[in-house]
């Protein structure tokens, strides 16, 4: 069964320029969420773009909310959010060339 799962550290008011490798232990308490792609026909480009698109949208869920009473906080989840797609994307890449992939992005 293919799948790939996101897991993304819950950020803080400040990102900058901080590190965005995270220890295996870490990673297991992250939230995340799991994309079955076992349906899919990844070489084709429908169900490569389906697949892509959930990504993005689930990226978007494990990041969390931006807090509109605070957009101090809307750059760390822009780069919480971009680093879960970037990842995600080269995971699917990996998945369209190979089969089952992990998908972690953290900061």
């Amino acid at each position: 069964m293919k799948k790939v799962v996101f897991a993304l550290a819950a950020l803080g008011v400040s990102v900058g320029a901080t590190s965005l490798a995270t220890s295996p232990a870490m990673a297991q308490d992250l939230p995340s969420e799991t994309i079955e792609v076992a349906g899919y026909n990844l070489a084709s480009e429908e169900g490569y773009t389906a697949v892509a698109g959930q990504i993005r949208r689930a990226a978007g869920r494990v990041c969390g909310n931006v807090n509109l009473r605070n957009l101090s906080e809307a750059p760390g989840w822009f780069a919480c959010r971009d680093i879960a797609v970037e990842d995600g994307m080269d995971q699917l890449a990996d998945a369209a060339r190979a089969g089952n992939v992990t998908i972690t992005a953290s900061h």
